[in-house]
């Protein structure tokens, strides 16, 4: 069995920025400044999950990539708000066995409930298969 992922933030998750930037933008261009910020946070986040790693990328001008290796992965945790539940949207936390803090999240992804029980899926049946 093979996994593979590869989003971003959903649109949905900037819902409120959205609608402040929208309604101000008759305001001095603040509202352009606040769609400006939205574009950036979406398009400056990727995450991805492969067949050996999950990874996190950050940044547009400067960047940062977090990853673990799925065979050290220890847990993987689900958040989500009111409001991320009403959008289906939510994060997921990764930490490995080496670390007692989350390293790698994924924020305001899409059905992260789903993501989440793949990668569980994933874990399980290769645990299975190693002990065949």
């Amino acid at each position: 069995m093979s996994i593979e992922y590869d989003s971003r933030p959903a649109w949905r998750n900037y819902w409120f920025p959205i609608l402040v930037g929208l309604l101000s933008l008759p305001v001095f261009g603040i509202g352009a400044l606040i769609l400006l910020w939205v574009i950036v946070q979406r398009y400056g986040n990727r995450y991805y999950v492969e067949k050996s790693k999950i990874e996190s990328r950050a940044g547009i001008i400067s960047k940062e990539l977090r990853s673990i290796r799925l065979e050290n992965l220890r847990d993987v945790h689900l958040k989500q708000s009111v409001m991320q539940r009403l959008f289906s949207v939510g994060d997921l936390a990764f930490s490995s066995s080496g670390q007692s803090t989350q390293e790698v999240i994924f924020s305001g992804i899409c059905a992260p409930q789903a993501l989440k029980d793949m990668i569980e899926d994933y874990l399980h049946q290769r645990a299975q298969a190693a002990l065949r």
